[in-house]
């Protein structure tokens, strides 16, 4: 069986890179392990969704992130994280979410449990999507406009 036999869509990205480029600011730098000047970020990021049965999901990714400045590139400047995100189908409108995500900071590890609910209600004018403390998005219809919130 594969495991991309059944999704919500009918494409998957399995490998997505992204390139970033701030620019040279005015902070005072303390740490000599910082770059000084313009920051240059490379990352590829692979990812899988799983549909085990009609309750229960899983998407499983990997983070891997290289920053740097242009004169210093090296393993120091590497970052690997990891996602793993479980979701259980309680209902059509219900689903709970359990993870963690860890990730290789300069300073040291990061490990983020992560707690999730989506929920929509019946009559489908609240609708909550919630990965704590991650990132939160509320909204509510009324008539043809949306009340909304959303936090990272």
């Amino acid at each position: 069986m594969s495991i991309f036999s059944r999704g919500s869509q009918n494409y998957f990205d399995l490998i997505n890179v992204t390139y970033t480029n701030t620019t040279k600011n005015d902070f005072e730098i303390t740490d000599a392990n910082l770059p000084s000047d313009n920051l240059n970020v490379i990352g590829l990021n692979i990812g899988v969704n799983r549909t085990f049965n009609d309750t229960w999901s899983a998407t499983f990714m990997l983070f891997s992130k290289l920053a740097s400045d242009a004169t210093k590139i090296s393993s120091d400047n590497h970052q690997l994280a990891l996602l793993s995100l479980v979701t259980k189908k309680k209902c059509s409108n219900l689903k709970y979410r359990y993870g963690v995500y860890v990730n290789t900071e300069k300073y040291g590890l990061i490990v983020v449990p992560i707690f999730g609910l989506y929920y929509k209600s019946a009559n489908k004018k609240f609708e909550a999507n919630l990965n704590l403390p991650i990132i939160g998005d509320i909204n509510y219809e009324i008539g043809k406009k949306s009340l909304g919130w959303y936090a990272v």
